[in-house]
């Protein structure tokens, strides 16, 4: 079924959390992280919030969050390991806007659904920020994410961790094989392709971090195995 044009507002309560946080978050995918991740701390003073490490469709993934205020984050920038490939057509992956009430959510949902818009993932909940979202496919190709009750960052006491996994349950993708074609075709021709990077921008040291939690994580298993055989 095609899109369709609504014909009114809809009609629920449809309030969205925004204010000191920001109307929400992007999230962008990139061949070079560290230069992106460098261009945003430079502009915005755009912090580590956490990482996640993924496995899709045998490709494997490291995102990046990044805040800017008490919002889990405004920008993630993901990546694909160990070769940089960006299989994503839109210079933009998706586009968040959070909700005060999950009447909203669920209401949103089926109306989206009504007018004929795809879903690329179905309602889940994420592992880092928990927030229960769903993500829709937008005429132009990226991917608009509804989300409810994420959480926020106390600045004083947050320690960026990796998690495992984007969600914790559902968010099942929806993509069949003519998109898994598409992506594919998308990555290859990346490989061409030049990142533009702003260079007075993206030259400030941001590895640092991400190499003490792969080393706290790297010595996790050793120190439980450790304690296991302590008496």
């Amino acid at each position: 079924m095609a899109a369709r044009v609504a014909a009114g507002p809809l009609n629920a309560a449809t309030e969205f959390v925004a204010g000191a946080g920001g109307i929400g978050h992007v999230a962008l995918t990139s061949k070079n992280p560290a230069k992106l991740r460098s261009y945003y701390a430079t502009l915005l003073d755009a912090r580590l919030t956490d990482l996640i490490d993924e496995s899709i469709q045998g490709v494997k993934l490291r995102i990046r969050f990044l805040r800017v205020n008490e919002r889990h984050h405004s920008v993630a920038v993901a990546a694909t390991r160990p070769l940089g490939l960006d299989p994503i057509r839109t210079r933009v992956q998706h586009v968040n806007s959070q909700v005060a009430h999950l009447e909203d959510l669920t209401a949103s949902r089926a109306r989206l659904l009504q007018l004929g818009f795809g879903m690329a993932l179905e309602v889940g909940q994420h592992t880092n920020d928990r927030e229960l979202s769903y993500y829709a496919i937008t005429p132009s190709g990226f991917e608009w994410e509804v989300g409810w009750n994420a959480l926020t960052v106390d600045e004083d006491s947050w320690a960026p961790t990796l998690h495992h996994g984007i969600s914790t349950w559902g968010h099942h993708p929806t993509i069949g094989l003519g998109g898994k074609v598409r992506q594919a075709s998308s990555a290859l021709r990346s490989l061409a392709r030049r990142e533009i990077t702003v260079e007075p921008l993206s030259t400030s040291d941001v590895a640092a971090d991400e190499a003490a939690i792969d080393k706290v994580h790297a010595l996790a298993p050793r120190l439980e195995c450790r304690q296991r055989k302590d008496p």
